[in-house]
């Protein structure tokens, strides 16, 4: 199939769409949301053996609250987000999801002054 001449592959990999969506975001997001990209692949190569699974979802929904208010201007938290996915979110999920939030919330302080 070709389509302004470009082949599209038969198989769309996770690799591939990672790589999509780091182009796409280093044209068109903020240096904030760039830099929870960044936080978020050095999880996933740092952590392969024994993933910090709520850290991994903390980082996601960051950079999809980001682009949002990137792309819109309307700002979200994370844990609304997180809400709408997933059901059984218990208090100790919701403790390590604030304490992210909090941990995090220095991070984008500094890159904002900077």
């Amino acid at each position: 199939m070709e389509d302004n001449n470009l082949v599209k592959p038969a198989e769309i990999t996770d690799t591939m769409a990672i790589q999509l969506i780091q182009k796409d975001s280093y044209m068109y997001s903020s240096k904030l949301t760039l830099k929870y990209i960044g936080n978020y692949m050095q999880e996933i190569f740092k952590n392969k053996e024994n993933p910090a699974v709520m850290k991994q979802m903390f980082l996601v929904g960051k950079i999809i609250c980001n682009m949002k208010y990137d792309f819109t201007g309307e700002k979200t938290s994370v844990m609304d987000l997180l809400k709408i996915k997933i059901n059984d979110l218990d208090l100790k999920k919701k403790m390590k999801i604030y304490w992210y939030e909090f941990k995090y919330f220095f991070i984008s302080s500094y890159i904002r002054l900077s």
